[in-house]
C-alpha cells in the first residue's frame, strides 16, 4: 500500500499488501486495510498503519472474506460474505462484526449469509443483507441496527 501527496508527488510505502482484497478504510491517523496470508478468499487478517508510515500491526486474524470496511467511533467495522460458489466453505456465518481499533476482542453485531456495504450516522450502522446471493442476486434488504 503506498500514498501520494494530493498535490502530486512521490509515492511512499506505507504499508504492505500481499494477496487479494483491496479493501481499506481511514480514520485521521491510520489506514487500515485487509491482508490474505493464503489463498483468497479466505481468512483475512486486517491490519492497520499509520497514514503517515510506521509499523504494521495486525487487528484480526481471522475475518471471513470481508466486503466491506469502516472505521467509526473507535471500532473498526467489516462485513463478512460467505459464498461457497466462489471458495472454500467458510467457517463463518456471514454478518457485520467490530473490533476497537486498538485491537481486542470481536464482536458480531449481526448475523447472516452475505452482507454488504457499510454506512454510519450518530446513532446506526447501516448495511446491505444480500441474502444468499448467487440464488436470488439483486434482492437485497437494507438493514440498520444500534451501534
Amino acid at each position: 500500500m503506498q500514498s501520494v501527496p494530493v498535490g502530486g508527488g512521490s509515492l511512499t510505502a506505507i504499508g504492505n499488501q500481499e494477496i487479494g482484497g483491496g479493501i481499506f478504510a481511514l480514520d485521521d491517523t491510520f489506514v487500515y486495510w485487509t491482508e490474505y496470508p493464503g489463498a483468497w478468499p479466505g481468512a483475512a487478517q486486517l491490519m492497520k498503519t499509520p497514514r503517515a508510515g510506521g509499523p504494521t500491526t495486525v487487528i484480526v486474524t481471522d475475518a471471513w472474506y470481508p466486503i466491506a470496511l469502516a472505521v467509526n467511533d473507535g471500532y473498526l467495522y467489516w462485513t463478512e460474505f460467505t459464498d461457497s460458489d466462489i471458495g472454500p466453505q467458510a467457517p463463518s456465518t456471514g454478518g457485520v462484526r467490530r473490533v476497537a481499533v486498538s485491537g481486542g476482542a470481536t464482536e458480531a453485531l449481526f448475523t447472516a449469509h452475505d452482507i454488504t456495504c457499510l454506512a454510519f450516522d450518530d446513532a446506526y450502522v447501516y448495511f446491505v443483507d444480500e441474502g444468499v446471493y448467487w440464488v436470488d442476486p439483486g434482492n437485497g434488504t437494507l438493514m440498520k441496527l444500534a451501534k
